[in-house]
């Protein structure tokens, strides 16, 4: 998702609002992937599902940011579904594998 909203951000118009906004999203949707990664490279479980849970948050920011940028037509209705979609799936995703972790630290005590 990362590298297709930096193509769509290289057709913003060039205005701050469009800036800002542009760099807020990439921002947050480059944070979620990063705290993923970070978590896995943590020693624990307990550690991993903390930042799964901060990606998760990441991923309802990067939703905020797309609506406004479908707001100020900075992208059109088609490709804000896409990314809709796209942080909805990653939301299953990111709530499957903390559920799995649980459930797995729990069977363990």
């Amino acid at each position: 998702m990362f590298n297709m909203f930096c193509d769509d951000v290289e057709k913003f118009p060039n205005k701050k609002a469009a800036w800002v906004i542009g760099e807020q999203a990439l921002r947050s949707i480059g944070s979620i992937s990063a705290n993923i990664a970070e978590g896995y490279g943590s020693q624990s479980s307990k550690e991993l599902v903390r930042f799964l849970l901060i990606s998760r948050r990441e991923n309802s920011e990067s939703l905020n940011w797309l609506i406004k940028c479908k707001e100020r037509k900075f992208i059109t209705e088609e490709e804000f579904r896409e990314y809709e979609d796209l942080c909805e799936e990653i939301r299953k995703m990111i709530n499957s594998l903390a559920s799995k972790i649980r459930k797995r630290e729990n069977e363990k005590i």
